[in-house]
């Protein structure tokens, strides 16, 4: 593969993942804000659904921070951190 390519490729993803990573975090949030159920299968699914969502975030962070060559100091984990912080404010907010 030419180094051309990779840098289309590079390209498209840093043009797609962010657009793509905060729809999967506010769907995320929407799902989150309803009441967990409360039998044990439907909460087992509801769980493992939350679970999968939050692996898919980190998986769509890490594909950003490999092919954002300006963001090489912040891990997912920082990024992680912030969202959470983000968050905490904006429900902050709301109350």
């Amino acid at each position: 593969m030419t180094q051309e390519k990779i840098r289309k490729m590079k390209d498209f993803f840093l043009d797609a993942l962010p657009e793509k990573l905060s729809a999967v975090l506010q769907e995320y949030n929407d799902f989150t804000a309803q009441p967990a159920p409360l039998d044990a299968k439907s909460f087992g699914a509801y769980h493992t659904a939350c679970k999968n969502a939050l692996s898919h975030i980190v998986l769509l962070m890490k594909m950003l921070q490999l092919v954002d060559e300006n963001n090489k100091e912040e891990s997912p984990d920082d990024w992680l951190k912030k969202a959470r912080l983000a968050m905490e404010e904006t429900n902050t907010d709301d109350e």
